[in-house]
């Protein structure tokens, strides 16, 4: 499910040779008004993934294609909504079993969801591998800065107390 919502812009003007006129930006800001008319709710259908930062389990997305679409005005979504309270951060992972029923039911083999799966855990891999080689990479460029570092101040001591 995506929530978007159109905006319009205004400016405040008092007369329309002043709306006319270029105003100062400061100005501008100030008489500067931007609303939101509507909310628009779009559901989308699940399928298979390629997202190598799922964990466990496969990768789940939503199809380019909304299923069906809901539109209401700004004030119409906020009585709707005040009354629910907001999931935490844990009530919004899926687990395993869920993505795997869910994509099931959705006529995703288990072959299907079996080689994602493994494709995604040989993409966590080959990052690793890849973090790995940067954070050695790093450690190293560090030293050699820390050398040339220390080999400037020494050798601009050096030059400083040579007798002309």
């Amino acid at each position: 499910m995506a929530i978007t919502s159109d905006s319009s812009h205004s400016t405040n003007s008092k007369n329309s040779k002043a709306a006319s006129r270029p105003l100062h930006h400061k100005q501008q800001q100030q008489n500067a008004r931007v609303s939101f008319g509507t909310v628009v709710i779009r559901e989308h259908r699940l399928c298979l993934g390629n997202n190598p930062a799922c964990s466990s389990g496969p990768p789940t997305a939503i199809e380019w294609k909304p299923q069906r679409s809901l539109k209401l005005s700004v004030d119409e979504y906020e009585s709707h909504t005040s009354s629910i309270e907001r999931r935490s951060r844990d009530e919004l992972v899926m687990p395993r079993r869920v993505r795997e029923e869910m994509l099931r039911r959705r006529g995703y083999s288990r072959r299907e969801i079996f080689t994602v799966t493994q494709e995604n855990a040989r993409l966590q891999q080959e990052r690793m591998k890849s973090m790995e080689k940067y954070a050695r990479r790093k450690k190293v460029e560090d030293r050699v800065q820390g050398a040339l570092s220390i080999f400037r101040r020494s050798n601009s001591v050096n030059s400083g107390s040579r007798i002309s």
